[in-house]
């Protein structure tokens, strides 16, 4: 009898369109940043699967000691982000609602060596924040002219649950917590 024994986990595809696999990089297509795919490695070969399960990559795995940390970019691609990744990122980034693009086109203007990193860390919370609590970090960082990625990721953390997130009473305010406590003693 035959035993799976491969390791399988999930990653999030980054601003490079690459998922990280113990210390390389290996390319996925640009549709799939800030999403979860899973990974299996099996004996020596990575295979890649997009969110719905459905196989989509595979790449031999790479040997240890290797210099080039990215397998299966295109040649003459670099790790800088290149205008298709960009572009990528902003039509993803409008998708999300009405003013984003206000939002982008603030970000280009006032950070304009580092605008790229800002909008991908942006997306990339699309992993764990469902898209009505970023755009409610976005206004807010819009009405107080605050356009660093961080800052939007800091008002999340405080005012937004994660989308993994377990509430132990969903349906409770403070207030009926508070008389149930009350109701034990």
């Amino acid at each position: 009898m035959h035993y799976d024994t491969s390791v399988k986990d999930y990653r999030t595809v980054n601003g490079e369109a690459c998922i990280e696999w113990d210390t390389y990089f290996y390319a996925v297509p640009g549709e799939y940043m800030g999403k979860s795919c899973i990974v299996r490695q099996r004996e020596n070969q990575i295979i890649i699967y997009n969110p719905s399960h459905e196989q989509f990559n595979s790449y031999p795995l790479a040997e240890k000691g290797r210099e080039d940390k990215y397998i299966g970019r295109r040649p003459g691609t670099t790790r800088a982000s290149s205008d298709t990744s960009t572009t990528e990122v902003v039509r993803r980034l409008e998708e999300m609602g009405s003013i984003m693009p206000e939002y982008i086109e603030q970000v280009k203007k006032h950070k304009p060596g580092s605008y790229r990193s800002h909008l991908r860390r942006v997306l990339s919370l699309k992993v764990n924040y469902h898209s009505d609590d970023i755009i409610m970090a976005v206004r807010r960082g819009l009405k107080y002219k605050v356009y660093e990625a961080g800052s939007i990721e800091n008002f999340l953390a405080v005012n937004a649950s994660k989308k993994n997130e377990i509430r132990l009473f969903p349906n409770k305010t403070d207030k009926d917590e508070k008389s149930d406590d009350r109701s034990v003693y």
